[in-house]
């Protein structure tokens, strides 16, 4: 069974895949079989990996906020799918935010260039330290009221984007 690490590897990879074109719906069923990502594990990469796609525009929007005098589409695409993932984990997830940032900066060490350590380090922590801001006032938000936005579609208001973002629940165990 692959372990919470190899499927950070894997989702990374479809990402930064995805970027480049080379994504499909059986590419991805075929990389997580190759790379024998199965069962809850498997589930585990989908909703990572849908849940970036689904809020990639807020993410990458997050990102250039914290990226300084740099902007995403600058840094190389390795690094992009690292830092999404890890902003898709640090805001939507209730992953621990030790675990979130060590996995990305493994991930960086793995795969990124030389400085991509130090910079994936550095804007994943600013976002966890303003996420952590968000998550309580999502928290506070959600179980004071529901915000009915345009139409009668009723979600929980996510403060950092300003729209309807319905919360995907993802765990982590623990297991790096």
């Amino acid at each position: 069974m692959a372990t919470r690490h190899q499927v950070r590897e894997g989702v990374a990879s479809m990402l930064y895949a995805r970027e480049i074109g080379g994504e499909s719906g059986e590419f991805v069923d075929e990389f997580l079989g190759e790379k024998k990502i199965r069962n809850d594990q498997r589930e585990y990469a989908l909703s990572l990996f849908e849940g970036v796609n689904a809020n990639m525009d807020a993410i990458d929007r997050t990102l250039n906020a914290r990226l300084g005098k740099w902007k995403l589409d600058e840094i190389g695409a390795v690094e992009r799918a690292i830092l999404r993932l890890g902003t898709y984990e640090l805001l939507y997830t209730d992953t621990d935010t030790g675990i979130v940032i060590s996995e990305a900066v493994a991930l960086a060490n793995e795969f990124g260039s030389d400085s991509a350590t130090r910079l994936i380090n550095g804007v994943l922590d600013a976002i966890a330290k303003d996420g952590s801001n968000l998550k309580t006032a999502e928290v506070t938000l959600a179980s004071s009221e529901q915000v009915t936005l345009e139409g009668s579609r009723s979600a929980t208001a996510h403060p950092s984007q300003g729209v309807a973002s319905p919360r995907r629940e993802v765990k982590d165990k623990g297991e790096q």
